[in-house]
């Protein structure tokens, strides 16, 4: 997994390797029909993680969460519109 903030620093892009995915590897078309409703649930896993400050560390907020799955080559994206900004240690 690689999480990085990216655009004007108020985007959190997260990849996923469909490599490193538990259990039987879904197909390209499996996960791009269900990435979008997915999307939600990943976005807010990450977040919690990252959403402790690291000692020392400067926070940054997060409006906008893209989340990738991907093998070699990126299968499926979506976007994330979050109710609030979050605070964030990258």
């Amino acid at each position: 997994m690689k999480a990085e903030i990216t655009g004007q620093g108020d985007e959190l892009t997260i990849t996923l390797d469909a490599a490193e995915l538990p259990g039987v590897t879904p197909s390209d078309a499996s996960m791009r029909a269900k990435l979008p409703e997915a999307a939600g649930g990943i976005a807010s896993g990450i977040l919690a993680m990252i959403g402790a400050p690291p000692e020392p560390g400067e926070a940054k907020t997060v409006r906008v969460v893209h989340v990738r799955l991907a093998r070699s080559v990126t299968v499926a994206e979506t976007t994330v519109m979050l109710a609030e900004p979050v605070e964030c240690w990258p």
